[in-house]
């Protein structure tokens, strides 16, 4: 049967262990860039099939960030944003 001692001391390195290992990741610098998208003139919006879809929205693709394509689409009153 296994001490008492032992039993505390991998309890401590199983429960405290994981936190030593992720030091190193909390001190990363945190960035943030960000992009216009203009829906006029910088995408390229696909031709509706017929009427009624073009009366309920449309759905465009335009340039992203880097090599991250962003597309656009409106239905129904509302917005969705894809990357």
């Amino acid at each position: 049967m296994p001490s008492y001692g032992l039993v505390v001391s991998f309890l401590t390195v199983l429960l405290i262990g994981p936190f030593c290992f992720s030091l190193p990741v909390w001190a990363q610098e945190i960035s943030s860039t960000y992009t216009k998208l203009d829906l006029e003139n910088a995408c390229e919006w696909q031709k509706p099939a017929d009427e009624i879809e073009a009366q309920m929205g449309g759905r465009a693709l335009c340039q992203g960030f880097g090599l991250y394509p962003v597309i656009f689409s409106e239905g129904d009153l509302r917005q969705f944003v894809f990357y």
